[in-house]
C-alpha cells in the first residue's frame, strides 16, 4: 500500500472523537505489513509505531490525532485532491509522519522514531495526555497539524472552560422590575465580553483573550428557573483562568451565581517554541531543499503541542502537516496529493539530518 492509498483509507474510516478503534486497528495492523518493527493500540486507542535501529540513542517523536470532528463526508479523489473528513485535519499529517517515518528509516543510525495516533485531540485532547505520561523524554518532537508543507507552526493558544449556574423562583412575566435567570445569564457573558473587548484593545488575534458561549441550557422545574452557561476561552501567552482581573470581574457581577473553572475540560496554557531550536533550522533547510518557501505561522486555536510542550518543556517541538487550516472542520475539507507528497520528503529529510545532528 502506497502514502496515498494509505492516507485515502484512514480517511475513508469513520473516527469522530470516541469511535477511533477501527482506524486504529488498521494503521496498527498496516504498519506491521509496511515495516514497523512495533505496534501498539492501548486502552484509549492510541496507537503507537516505532521503527529505527536497536542501539538507538535517541528518541524523536511524531505526534498526530488519529479522531475527527463529526459528520462524515464523502470521500473522492478529484483533479489531484482527495476530499473527506480528516483529509487535512489531521489524517494526512499523520500518514506523512508513517511514509516520512518508513523512508528516513533506511539511513538512521542513531534515532528511534515514534509515530503516534493519538485519540481524542477534537474532545480535549485526552490520548495525548495519556501518550505524555507514557513517553520518556523525546530529544525532538513533531506535531501533526496543517500547516502547509512550507508552514512551521510555533505557537498555540491556551484555552480554559468557566460555567455559571444559577437557581431561582420563577416569576410572572408581567414582573418587569426583576430579571429573570435567562436575562441574568446573559447580561453576566456581555459583561465577560466587555472585558475581553477591552483587554484586546490594540491587540492582534495571537495577543488577544477569545470568549464564546458554548453551551446555554434553561429548565424549570416546580416553579423553580435553572440556568447553566459554559464560556469558552482562547487565551494569549500568560493568561489562565487565574487571572486576577477576570476573577475580579466574574466576583463582582456572578450575582449569586456559582462560578466553576473547568480546569479538566482540556484546559491548556499557551504555548510558543523557539524559532532558533536545531529542529526548526532543519525544517528551514529542508523545506528550501523542496521548492518551498518556509513560513513561520502561530494558531489562535490549541492542539496536542500545548500538551506535549507543557510535559517536555526542554525538547525541541514543532508543529507540521500538509493542508489549509482554514477548511479544517468544514463541508469542503480536501488535500491536494502532490502537497502530501511534498510534505514526506520534506520530513523525511528533516528526520535523517536529524540523526546526524541532535
Amino acid at each position: 500500500m502506497n502514502s496515498a492509498e494509505f492516507l485515502q483509507k484512514i480517511v475513508s474510516i469513520y473516527s469522530p472523537s470516541g469511535r477511533e478503534e477501527e482506524v486504529a486497528n488498521f494503521i496498527s495492523d498496516e504498519a506491521k505489513k509496511l515495516g514497523f518493527e512495533k505496534t501498539e493500540v492501548d486502552h484509549f486507542n492510541n496507537v503507537v509505531l516505532k521503527i529505527g535501529p536497536t542501539t538507538a540513542k535517541k528518541t524523536i517523536v511524531l505526534l498526530g490525532h488519529i479522531d475527527t470532528v463529526k459528520p462524515f463526508l464523502p470521500v473522492k479523489v478529484e483533479d489531484g485532491e482527495l476530499f473527506g473528513r480528516g483529509s487535512v485535519d489531521a489524517k494526512s499529517a499523520f500518514a506523512t509522519f508513517v511514509f516520512a517515518a518508513l523512508a528516513a528509516s533506511k539511513k538512521l543510525k542513531n534515532t528511534k522514531i515514534i509515530v503516534a495516533g493519538a485519540a481524542g485531540e477534537e474532545k480535549h485532547g485526552i490520548g495525548a495526555r495519556i501518550l505524555a505520561e507514557k513517553f520518556k523524554k523525546p530529544d525532538a518532537v513533531i506535531v501533526g497539524e496543517p500547516s502547509s508543507f512550507e508552514g512551521i507552526t510555533l505557537g498555540y493558544k491556551g484555552t480554559f472552560s468557566m460555567e455559571f449556574f444559577k437557581r431561582k423562583t420563577s416569576m410572572h412575566s408581567a414582573n418587569a422590575s426583576e430579571q429573570n435567570v435567562i436575562e441574568e445569564a446573559i447580561e453576566f457573558t456581555q459583561k465577560i465580553k466587555s472585558f475581553c473587548d477591552k483587554f484586546n484593545s490594540g491587540k492582534s488575534a495571537w495577543e488577544g483573550l477569545q470568549q464564546r458561549v458554548e453551551k446555554f441550557v434553561f429548565d424549570e422545574v416546580n416553579g423553580v428557573e435553572q440556568v447553566k452557561v459554559r464560556v469558552k476561552f482562547r487565551t494569549p501567552l500568560g493568561f489562565d483562568s487565574t487571572d486576577a482581573g477576570l476573577k475580579k470581574l466574574v466576583g463582582e457581577n456572578r450575582n449569586g451565581g456559582e462560578i466553576s473553572y473547568l480546569q479538566s475540560w482540556g484546559s491548556e496554557a499557551a504555548c510558543l517554541a523557539s524559532k532558533n531550536s536545531p529542529l526548526v533550522k532543519v525544517f528551514l533547510a529542508a523545506i528550501r531543499a523542496e521548492g518551498g518557501t518556509p513560513v513561520f505561522k502561530v494558531k489562535t486555536g490549541t492542539a496536542d503541542m500545548n500538551t506535549f510542550m507543557k510535559a517536555f518543556p526542554d525538547t525541541p517541538t514543532v508543529s507540521y502537516g500538509p493542508g489549509d487550516s482554514n477548511l479544517d472542520h468544514t463541508p469542503e475539507e480536501r488535500i491536494h496529493l502532490k502537497e502530501f507528497e511534498k510534505s514526506i520528503a520534506i520530513l523525511t529529510k528533516v528526520l535523517v539530518k536529524l540523526d546526524e545532528s541532535l
